[in-house]
């Protein structure tokens, strides 16, 4: 039995109130002090008033199934990995769900065995995980943010694969890519979030993350939509989308993991915020929009003062830019991006099929409203490849297209190399002489911007789970090895 004066304080999770008066009865409250919460929202706020006042509970006992919405291996996953210093046991009804848990959680209970029929048995499991202690790694004032950062999400993502490579920029600048390649629950397929190194002058970390398996849009320099395949080896497009949940667990788990991040967590005087991108698999704005806005009005409503903004990032389609308009547009910080390519129709079919039919004098007129209504400019991206869309015609195109917004933000950047096929990898050279020819056009905000990605597996188009091992430069293929 336990020697210390104070009682050991005893979390159960559980929304059958005949199991918590049972739960009393075994466990005798003259010699523990037991809190019973009937589902998470309540569940969260007890581990909360146990960080901030600490009053900290000892034990949680938590209920495999709480409702039809609530699940409590990702309760138990939260308080491992957050609050640290508890010990987390899961109830389930048989023998082939506790087998099939992953969370490593301190202990499993089967109800009609454990729970129901033998209390003895639950307090001699109770009292030996009362016996050691396990250190939290965090401070307290980390396990608070961290804690409510995350009490609305599902974990949606497991078995979680961290790596780390540094890339060379220019004078020997180092910047370190991060990525975060998790398995999603319900079908085992990978899932890569990636933190990025800040470009050179700024103070924003970005962070790409998935919005769809696969996608959609099947654009002819993106390496996504024939990337995954089914049990036969055949290339499936497009899988589906993902839940909010699951894009919201990318988030978390890039603080958890990663060095960067974490620090903005501690206290540090850094400036840095974060910037969480959907410029992984998935055009956000046409195949997930929904899911998307919630998974952004979570984690904005948490008040991170780290995030400050959250990026859209579109081939563009009018429906669904009127779908913003009228349900989104109070979304906050969210910047959106058009990513054009080529404002010659032929062409812009060819390199983008499913942009087939939209206007993209509507599209852009469409991204003016929502710049005006937002106050955020949107700005329209252009990936170039020679001879494609890099040509004289495109310069003259472009400036009679923006001619009554000669202000509009435009971003060139090269095209993902080797990702269109018969095509030559475009060099910075060439990209820089097309943003002199768009100024001398009277374009005024034309902006080059050097894709780190592309040498980790990482850019536009290729964010898939492979890795470069080893130190590479900018723009050099170097060793790929896929997970």
């Amino acid at each position: 039995m336990h020697t210390t004066e104070r009682k050991p304080r005893i979390l159960i999770v559980d929304d059958d109130l005949a199991h918590f008066k049972m739960m009393r009865a075994v466990l005798k409250v003259e010699v523990y002090d037991i809190v019973c919460a009937h589902d998470l929202a309540s569940a969260n706020k007890l581990v909360l008033e146990s960080l901030e006042t600490n009053n900290r509970f000892d034990v949680a006992l938590v209920d495999y199934y709480i409702s039809e919405e609530e699940r409590g291996d990702v309760f138990a996953h939260r308080l491992i990995n957050i609050v640290g210093d508890i010990k987390v046991v899961i109830a389930t009804s048989d023998f082939v769900t506790a087998a099939e848990l992953t969370v490593d959680v301190d202990g499993k209970l089967i109800k009609t065995t454990d729970w129901l029929h033998s209390p003895d048995t639950l307090v001699e499991k109770l009292e030996s995980l009362l016996e050691w202690k396990r250190k939290s790694h965090y401070s307290v004032s980390h396990q608070i943010k961290r804690w409510i950062a995350t009490e609305s999400m599902g974990l949606g993502l497991i078995d979680l694969t961290f790596l780390t490579a540094e890339i060379i920029g220019k004078k020997g600048k180092h910047g370190r890519i991060e990525k975060i390649i998790g398995t999603r629950q319900s079908d085992r397929r990978s899932v890569v979030t990636v933190v990025y190194p800040e470009h050179p002058g700024d103070e924003v970390i970005p962070i790409s993350v998935h919005s769809t398996m696969g996608c959609t849009q099947r654009c002819k320099m993106c390496v996504h939509w024939h990337s995954h395949r089914d049990e036969n080896g055949l290339v499936v497009p497009f899988i589906g989308p993902l839940t909010a949940n699951e894009i919201v667990a990318q988030v978390y788990h890039s603080f958890n993991n990663s060095s960067r991040l974490l620090e903005l967590f501690e206290g540090n005087k850094s400036k840095k915020t974060i910037k969480v991108n959907f410029t992984g698999e998935g055009d956000v704005l046409c195949d997930n929009l929904d899911n998307a806005a919630t998974a952004i009005r979570r984690l904005s409503s948490i008040e991170y003062p780290w995030i400050s903004s959250f990026t859209i990032t579109s081939v563009g389609h009018a429906d669904r830019l009127r779908e913003y308009l009228d349900k989104y547009i109070d979304l906050p910080r969210v910047t959106h991006y058009w990513s054009a390519n080529s404002l010659d129709p032929a062409k812009r079919d060819w390199l983008m099929p499913a942009s087939k039919g939209q206007s993209l004098e509507e599209l852009r007129d469409l991204h003016h409203e929502i710049s005006v209504k937002t106050g955020r400019p949107v700005t329209t991206s252009f990936a170039l490849f020679p001879g494609v869309n890099d040509r004289d015609e495109d310069v003259a195109l472009t400036a009679e297209f923006f001619k009554d917004w000669l202000d509009v933000p435009i971003k060139l950047m090269p095209g993902c190399p080797g990702s269109l096929k018969g095509y030559r990898d475009i060099t910075t050279a060439e990209v820089k002489a097309f943003q002199r020819k768009l100024f001398a056009a009277g374009l005024r905000n034309v902006r080059f911007r050097k894709i780190y990605g592309t040498s980790a597996y990482a850019g536009c188009g290729t964010t898939q789970p492979v890795f470069l091992v080893g130190l590479s430069k900018l723009g050099q293929r170097g060793v790929a090895r896929r997970y």
